[in-house]
């Protein structure tokens, strides 16, 4: 399966409400980060977050970082009562 992975939250939050399917988050090796995966974007969307002319409906993106948002703290709750 492909996947595209980010660690950027705000990238992840677009993503995430421009509909790319979200598969959840994966330890990104050698660091302590975790990383947000996705199905592959489409390239437009991609660069159109690079040079900032992509539009986004505010109220879906703010859902969308506050979802993920939700996500990282119920994971980092899990691992730290030494559940995965």
């Amino acid at each position: 399966m492909e996947k595209y992975t980010t660690t950027d939250i705000y990238l992840a939050g677009l993503l995430f409400a421009k509909g790319v399917r979200y598969h959840g988050l994966e330890d990104v090796p050698g660091d302590w980060k975790r990383a947000f995966v996705f199905d592959p974007p489409d390239a437009g969307v991609l660069v159109g977050w690079q040079d900032g002319t992509l539009e986004i409906r505010a109220l879906a993106y703010g859902n969308a970082l506050r979802l993920l948002k939700r996500g990282v703290k119920q994971e980092s709750r899990r691992r730290s009562e030494g559940r995965r």
